[in-house]
């Protein structure tokens, strides 16, 4: 269970987060994937993760 505000539901969304390997990009893909949103993922840089 997440702490986010109800009303947040992005589960019939789809998101496109640029800059994704790290720091904000990466915490904002984390969050929109917790709150339900199939994320795509961009970035010049190599991830040190992986999303599965």
């Amino acid at each position: 269970m997440n702490s986010y505000p109800p009303g947040l539901g992005y589960s019939d969304k789809i998101v496109i987060v640029t800059g994704a390997s790290s720091g904000m990009g990466e915490a904002t893909a984390n969050i929109l994937i917790n709150l339900g949103a199939k994320v795509y993922v961009v970035d010049i840089n190599e991830p040190t993760w992986r999303l599965y």
